[in-house]
């Protein structure tokens, strides 16, 4: 008996897709020793700040600071804020001759002296004059502020405090395993290369060569060789477009690897060929796709039974109705709240033409025209107006800067955005003064006066 599969179409219009994919990490080691300091006890010599936007990512920028006569060792503590928006904030440091190192976003402290420093640092003469504190921004979000601090300290010889001493002798002859620092970057971190259209992408694999035709696997180190790499793409979101893209690869279906030793490797392989989802991709569809593609699956297997047939459009959307459906709830609390300000600022001011309706007929008896007495109203509506919107702003701004790690490609401070909330407003709260400021007008004065 064969076996039974669903299908689920999807019909996807101009353009190609991709082959293979492979992402990697590359790591590179330095040894040096420990290093236990106090200066982080003393007051700093100079404190630098700095407001980080996102203007200033995938660029370095440089706080410089002067070294004096006779300092033996620089120690620099630092702290950014935003962090858990995922900013990252590179150090380096740089001493007006060369370059003293660069610690990424993993320390936020370190030292150099003429005799040791901090690992992934150099030792060296500490020269007078000015250096500088070198900050990479690889990554900060669009509307987010990240306040940058560093406090820089100095040792003389005097004061210094307890190091261990580094040598410059090797500890070995030979390639050995040592202590010390370990740093990757991976085409998942910071680490991008431009892509033949242009586009920043991460890294391939194979940074110093080119990875077609090299080799790689899937399970222990026995199998590293098994898939033969056709072509390299971007990363891109597979199914939840709120989830950073995966590492992933691709096969063509009539490629299946049968020297699985492990049984849950072979499982794997074996249900991997589940056929689940199909992607058509046309220049241009025909008329009757659905059926020419249904014809033609039954033609190789008629076990096959497609599910599911829509376009790829329909399918990206569909990723989408969650959040469509709260942006619709979200817009329609909106013009509810616009409403009901619109009913209360029409209630108010029909209100207050009854209270104010025998001064009304006063100034209409002394000979006040019916156009001033409608811009007297309107006048008190638009101070209501004004005090609304002195509050509203301010309290939209604060939303929207708490808001914006939530917000996808939209700036929570949109220019457009205000001053069309505030232009309709405006609208609303005018033909909602108008009609009991009208009123206030076409009052008979004899009749007014006898109001009580």
């Amino acid at each position: 008996m064969k076996r039974q599969s669903s299908v689920f179409f999807l019909l996807r219009h101009a353009g190609s897709l991709p082959r293979f994919a492979i992402t990697s990490m590359i790591v590179a080691t330095c040894a040096f020793p420990n290093i236990g300091v106090s200066w982080a006890e003393q007051a700093p010599a100079f404190v630098l700040h700095r407001t980080v936007t996102y203007a200033d990512r995938q660029t370095y920028i440089e706080l410089p600071f002067e070294v004096p006569e006779g300092v033996t060792r620089v120690s620099i503590e630092s702290s950014y804020t935003e962090r858990e928006k995922h900013t990252t904030i590179d150090l380096g440091l740089f001493d007006g001759e060369r370059f003293r190192g660069w610690s990424g976003g993993n320390k936020s402290s370190f030292t150099v002296s003429e005799t040791d420093a901090t690992p992934s640092y150099l030792p060296g003469p500490v020269r007078p004059g000015w250096w500088k504190l070198i900050l990479g921004v690889p990554g900060i979000r669009e509307g987010v502020r990240s306040e940058f601090t560093a406090n820089i300290y100095f040792a003389r010889a005097g004061n210094l405090p307890g190091v261990s001493t580094f040598s410059e002798i090797p500890l070995r002859d030979s390639p050995a395993w040592y202590r010390g620092d370990l740093h990757m970057h991976d085409a998942h971190s910071d680490g991008s290369c431009l892509s033949q259209s242009g586009k920043k992408v991460p890294c391939p694999l194979y940074k110093t060569e080119d990875p077609v035709g090299k080799h790689f696997g899937v399970g222990s180190i026995q199998y590293s060789g098994v898939f033969e790499i056709a072509g390299v793409f971007a990363d891109f979101k597979m199914t939840d477009p709120r989830r950073e893209p995966v590492p992933l690869f691709f096969r063509p279906m009539s490629q299946q690897f049968r020297g699985y030793k492990e049984p849950d490797w072979d499982a794997a392989e074996k249900s991997s060929m589940f056929l689940n989802f199909i992607i058509l991709d046309f220049a241009q569809a025909p008329p009757e796709a659905e059926a020419l593609a249904r014809k033609t699956l039954a033609a190789i297997d008629p076990n096959l039974s497609v599910r599911h047939f829509s376009p790829y459009e329909a399918e990206v959307a569909g990723n989408f109705n969650q959040d469509r459906l709260l942006a619709r709830l979200t817009s329609s609390f909106g013009v509810l709240a616009l409403i009901l300000a619109s009913v209360g600022l029409y209630g108010v001011m029909s209100y207050s033409v009854v209270r104010r309706t025998s001064e009304i007929g006063i100034r209409m008896a002394l000979g006040a025209a019916r156009s001033g007495v409608v811009a007297m109203m309107l006048r008190g509506a638009l101070w209501q107006l004004l005090i609304g919107l002195a509050i509203g702003i301010p309290a939209a701004m604060i939303a929207g800067h708490f808001m914006a790690s939530l917000l996808y490609e939209v700036k929570p401070y949109d220019p457009l955005a205000f001053l069309a909330a505030i232009l309709l407003l405006a609208i609303c709260a005018t033909v909602a003064a108008f009609i009991p400021a009208r009123r206030a007008a076409s009052i008979d004065p004899m009749q007014a006066l006898r109001t009580d």
